[in-house]
């Protein structure tokens, strides 16, 4: 069976999001069962699902721009202090 061309753009050097969200919750069987879903959807993931970034990214901590930063380009998250002297 041909593969199928996958339109995502990949930058090389640049960790998964899939990746550090799984190793921020040690584990995929973990991270499966807080989203609700089968650890086997998670392996089938070669990128974070737009529709659920949110949701990972507050049962991670990874910030939604470091698990999916195709989506984020020229992004930068103010800091609590910007514009304070």
């Amino acid at each position: 069976m041909p593969r199928l061309h996958n339109p995502a753009p990949r930058i090389a050097g640049l960790v998964s999001g899939v990746k550090l969200a799984i190793n921020a919750v040690e584990g995929h069987r973990k991270l499966a069962r807080l989203l609700g879903i089968s650890h086997q959807a998670i392996g089938q993931w070669d990128r974070v699902p737009a529709e659920r970034l949110i949701e990972i990214e507050i049962l991670t901590g990874v910030e939604r721009e470091r698990l999916r930063p195709d989506l984020f380009l020229g992004f930068k998250r103010e800091t609590k202090n910007a514009g304070q002297p």
